[in-house]
């Protein structure tokens, strides 16, 4: 697909309806896992290489 192009189904109201779906379907998912100690979050707005790096460490940390 062109990068200059989005998804065919990105209209106001499919996009509203995505958003919508996840509050009521993963939100609690990540939120039951954060509440029991069972969420590891990192930052994937850095490089491949960088995230790779932390994931292992707080793997590692972890001891999963």
């Amino acid at each position: 697909r062109n990068n200059n192009q989005g998804r065919q189904d990105d209209t106001k109201e499919a996009i509203t309806k995505r958003i919508e779906l996840f509050h009521t379907f993963t939100e609690p998912v990540i939120d039951y896992f954060r509440k029991n100690g069972l969420l590891i979050e990192v930052d994937g707005e850095r490089s491949i290489e960088e995230i790779q790096k932390e994931i292992i460490e707080k793997l590692e940390k972890n001891g999963k």
